[in-house]
């Protein structure tokens, strides 16, 4: 018997043709049970395909929650709501344990860029959350700024440059320069921008990224990083 059409047109076809939770209740009932019907030999050789698969998604499901948005979202939230309490109670005279509040709030930005990156431009996935993410970090930024503490938050960010080291999933280091987390932050927003054009042929994404870089005035941030290609190479520069 000669096959007219091989397995894989045959599926690619119900795929195209069928609602995406029909087409997978299909696969369960006739594909899976004959799947496991197989020779050992044919088993195994499937398997051994899928199990890497399996293995690679696992991880990336793992990154993607360990984002956490609205954990980090709470976390930061507390922390900026503590310092401008502090900050009305103690306008002068408490630089220290201001200075101190506004370096761990710096600390759990730059602690979140890295996975930022890998899953948003590495990975290229979860765009439309990364740049969500980078949102509620500048708006962080811009709160702790209008807090009107003694002390000077400029000066913390500057020195956070050992914190803000971005590897990607190999290890290698993809960014380290002198700037703090917000220029890191502008480095990434322009990698998420280059990202989204790449992902997909629709931007309807990559011009709401444009959209929110115009409305925060930070246009020139980001395209400095255009130009400069800044910190060491992205995979992008």
């Amino acid at each position: 018997m000669v096959l007219q059409r091989s397995p894989s047109e045959i599926l690619i076809s119900l795929s195209s043709a069928l609602p995406a939770e029909t087409f997978v209740q299909l696969l369960r009932k006739h594909l899976y049970p004959a799947l496991d019907y197989l020779p050992d030999a044919e088993k195994f050789n499937i398997s051994s395909i899928f199990e890497p698969i399996e293995h690679a998604n696992l991880e990336l499901a793992n990154r993607i929650a360990s984002i956490d948005y609205d954990g980090i979202d709470a976390k930061l939230s507390d922390k900026v709501t503590a310092l401008c309490k502090r900050v009305k109670r103690q306008r002068r005279g408490d630089y220290d344990i201001q200075y101190e509040m506004m370096a761990e709030i710096a600390e759990v930005i730059s602690h979140w860029l890295p996975i930022l990156w890998i899953v948003g431009v590495e990975d290229g996935l979860e765009i439309p959350l990364v740049h969500k993410c980078l949102k509620l970090c500048h708006r962080t930024i811009i709160r702790v700024y209008d807090c009107e503490s003694c002390a000077d938050f400029s000066d913390i960010i500057m020195r956070m440059d050992s914190a803000v080291k971005i590897a990607d999933k190999s290890g290698k280091i993809i960014y380290s320069a002198r700037g703090g987390c917000y220029q890191a932050i502008s480095w990434l927003w322009r990698d998420l921008l280059i990202s989204s054009l790449e992902a997909t042929s629709d931007d309807v994404q990559a011009n709401a990224i444009i959209d929110d870089i115009s409305e925060i005035n930070f246009t020139n941030d980001v395209a400095d990083q255009l130009r400069s290609g800044s910190g060491q190479l992205s995979l992008w520069t």
